[in-house]
């Protein structure tokens, strides 16, 4: 058999990971629908109206269907996130349509978490984050203290 020029690996690769994602992101989207806001295109429009005047503090996770690690984060936000829901807004930003609010937010790597409160950045986070410690940032965003 004949080695796959170069120049098609990295197509064939970024489909291959968007078919076995898109295969576990639909039984997770059934299960917490509405936990996170996807957003196609974050312009200056939607940083405003979802982010800077949300009444919650907004997590904002910025990634993209061939990233690889952006996946995990998002299985992170959907299992800890229920415990937050109603106290925070979760969106999840489609970075390569998101020209505006990369640049606005100077995003330099995907995936990144943002936490905002109000037009303020609490926290951010780029690469991987787990359950313990998305958990601990949310607290230390709402003021709840981790003992109790």
């Amino acid at each position: 058999m004949k080695p796959m020029p170069v120049l098609f690996m990295p197509i064939f690769c970024a489909a291959l990971v968007v078919a076995v994602s898109g295969c576990g992101a639909t039984r997770k989207a059934v299960r917490n629908a509405d936990l996170i806001s996807e957003v196609d295109e974050a312009d200056e429009d939607v940083l405003k109206g979802m982010v800077y005047d949300s009444d919650l503090p907004v997590a904002m996770l910025f990634s993209a269907s061939p990233c690889i690690t952006c996946r995990p984060v998002e299985d992170v936000i959907h299992a800890v996130g229920p415990e937050y829901d109603g106290w925070v807004r979760f969106l999840k930003v489609n970075a390569n349509n998101s020209a505006h609010a990369v640049k606005a937010l100077k995003i330099g790597a995907i995936p990144t978490l943002v936490i905002f409160d109000g037009r303020k950045e609490i926290e951010r986070r780029v690469g991987a984050v787990d359950k313990k410690e998305l958990g601990a940032i949310l607290n230390r965003v709402l003021d709840i203290d981790e003992e109790k």
